[in-house]
């Protein structure tokens, strides 16, 4: 088909075009020369970048879903969007319910929860990271109100700026600005 599917050992379903019939004739290695590629790159007859599904059947769930290069989403056993990754979009409609993110389209609107293997004391409980400024709200319930959000700092893993947040009825808004855009969120308990 036109779409590639995929389904993650922890039930993420991802989806992006499908390069099926882009011929692969480009020098191999390992080393990459930038003007090679790029004439290579110009010479590709590459599939639209655009996702456009309405009410489409995949991997047991009915998914209507604008935006472009690939998506991908996780529920929970109750239907309750666990996780999102999505290039110039608003938000997912997925088995009957909508779940805005966004009021306008971003670069990029990705959450998830962090393992918890991989949580420390008082760290994160769940990630984000979104390109674009303005507001998105993330569908997590069960926060307190004092939970807070910190940016990246300048060394991966260390606390940045805040980031303004509101928590009200099971959802956390955060406000996205130029300084905080393109970076790790850490979504603090």
């Amino acid at each position: 088909g036109d779409s590639f599917v995929n389904r993650s050992p922890n039930g993420a379903v991802a989806l992006a075009p499908h390069l099926k019939t882009l011929v692969e004739d480009w020098p191999g290695g390992f080393a990459r020369n930038e003007e090679e590629d790029k004439k290579v790159l110009n010479q590709l007859n590459l599939p639209p970048s655009q996702i456009s599904l309405q009410e489409a059947k995949i991997n047991g769930h009915t998914v209507t879903y604008e935006g472009s290069q690939v998506v991908a989403f996780r529920l929970d056993s109750q239907g309750n969007l666990l996780a999102f990754a999505g290039h110039d979009c608003t938000g997912i409609s997925l088995d009957g319910r909508t779940f805005t993110l966004a009021e306008k389209p971003l670069g990029l609107i990705a959450f998830a929860p962090v393992p918890a293997e991989r949580r420390v004391e008082q760290g994160a409980a769940y990630v984000a990271l979104v390109h674009g400024v303005g507001e998105i709200t993330l569908p997590i319930p069960g926060l307190a109100s004092s939970a807070a959000c910190h940016a990246e700092g300048a060394t991966p893993g260390s606390k940045g700026a805040s980031v303004p947040v509101k928590i009200a009825e099971g959802h956390v808004t955060l406000t996205i600005t130029p300084g905080t855009q393109g970076r790790w969120l850490y979504l603090v308990p």
